[in-house]
């Protein structure tokens, strides 16, 4: 049910008696009470008011929170008390909030609500899932531990046929074995060119296997010497 409304010091009179059976009543003053859904106690009955029109209460709910129906009497003092019922509303387990996550804090002052919908959010954009609500395929810890363990975790070395571009003289070229191994957002690379002429390459430009780098070469004057092998490592966020 919708959470009860108070107000402090409401109280007021009967105007004209009630049955243990009427769902609406008149009091004399209705202006200190709190928009509804509230309670009223006349004498030992607690009854639950659904609507307010004046000075008139109706949609009432009699015998609420285990007490009696009773008739009540002209004049019957109508009190907005405290109730054993409004406090275990408070910790209720059926009392719901909605929150969404995408209500990003502000500051550190805020209502519950907003503090819950603050949170959901937080947790939304740390585990990158679609809602809050997503659990992560992997945990803080269960990254904490990949970083910490000293096994590197890639796939195999996979060969790949580098284009060569030359700008100075064109060594001529008999062999060419390059291959490449990823390991996390790194690629590492080897390669190795044979020539018969060992004419230098100091203008070389290799293409490499990284697929997320927009000009995917390496610059010219990396490679040194036309004979033997190169090593080398490109971050894929480059």
């Amino acid at each position: 049910m919708a959470r009860l409304n108070a107000a402090n010091n409401t109280s007021t009179v009967l105007s004209g008696a009630i049955s243990a059976a009427a769902t609406s009543l008149i009091v004399s003053d209705a202006s200190k009470f709190p928009a509804v859904p509230f309670v009223i106690s006349i004498d030992d009955e607690i009854i639950l008011v659904g609507a307010k029109a004046g000075t008139t209460f109706s949609s009432l709910t009699r015998a609420y929170e285990g007490t009696t129906a009773a008739s009540h009497a002209n004049l019957a003092a109508v009190e907005h008390r405290w109730t054993a019922g409004m406090y275990e509303a408070l910790l209720s387990e059926d009392g719901e909030l909605t929150i969404n996550d995408t209500t990003v804090p502000t500051g550190n002052t805020m209502s519950v609500l907003n503090l819950f919908k603050g949170l959901a959010t937080m947790i939304k954009a740390i585990t990158g899932k679609a809602n809050w609500r997503t659990a992560p395929a992997k945990s803080l810890e269960d990254l904490n531990a990949h970083l910490a363990d000293n096994v590197k975790h890639a796939g195999a070395w996979a060969a790949w046929t580098p284009t060569l571009t030359w700008t100075t003289a064109t060594p001529t070229v008999t062999a060419t074995v390059a291959r490449s191994i990823q390991i996390g957002k790194t690629i590492f690379w080897t390669i190795k060119i044979t020539g018969s002429d060992g004419k230098g390459a100091t203008n070389l430009t290799i293409s490499l296997p990284i697929a997320p780098k927009a000009n995917n070469t390496l610059p010219t004057g990396v490679v040194s010497k036309f004979i033997g092998a190169s090593f080398g490592a490109f971050d894929t966020w480059w």
